[in-house]
């Protein structure tokens, strides 16, 4: 968690200088104090706990509930994570967003690229935080199990958010190049963890 927060610090002190002068900047503010105050408590917190390291050797999930958080993980930084924080214009043109954003204005757009960047930020934050769970924890069964599960739930979510978004890009005759590719991925995640943890029934 601490390095998670200590990005978004570093993100909104980035921000500053270029946030429009429409906008008012109290807003930052309070979000570099919130996310300073979130990393005091979580050293405290994991200090106190005796300051647990995870176990660089185990950083890869294994087993038969491991695999599919693995290949979760890596479909979740390649084609998301990254790709919004390095490469949002070329990711978003691939959803065909141009008609959608030509009428907005430019501090609407620039508020609309920093909310995509922080999509990204968090799924590879939340992605960081399950491979650290499993390091922890790299042979019980109960955990790794527990993660696939919420991996498939998360997964079969957004199946239907995008299936949401993809009817109303269909009526509106601007469907992306590559929503089915994204469907096609995201079903095969999902239904690769549900697959490996339905049969099992840990308490």
């Amino acid at each position: 968690a601490i390095p998670a927060h200590a990005w978004f610090v570093v993100s909104e002190i980035m921000i500053l200088p270029n946030l429009p002068a429409a906008m008012p900047k109290e807003g930052l503010y309070f979000n570099i104090v919130l996310w300073t105050t979130f990393i005091i408590l979580s050293y405290l917190g994991w200090k106190e706990s005796g300051a647990v390291l995870p176990d660089t050797d185990a950083l890869i999930p294994k087993g038969r509930f491991g695999t599919p958080l693995l290949v979760w993980a890596i479909n979740n930084t390649i084609s998301y994570g990254l790709p919004l924080v390095l490469l949002r214009d070329k990711m978003m043109e691939q959803y065909a967003v141009d008609s959608f954003m030509a009428g907005f204005t430019p501090d609407v757009k620039f508020l609309i690229d920093t909310v995509l960047g922080n999509t990204g930020k968090l799924f590879i934050n939340n992605t960081a935080g399950v491979i650290a769970i499993c390091s922890v924890e790299p042979t019980n069964e109960d955990t790794l199990y527990r993660l696939s599960r919420v991996a498939s739930s998360v997964g079969f979510y957004y199946l239907g958010a995008f299936a949401i978004w993809a009817n109303v890009n269909l009526l509106g005759k601007s469907r992306g190049e590559v929503e089915e590719e994204v469907d096609v991925r995201r079903s095969g995640c999902a239904r690769s963890s549900l697959s490996r943890t339905a049969p099992s029934s840990p308490t």
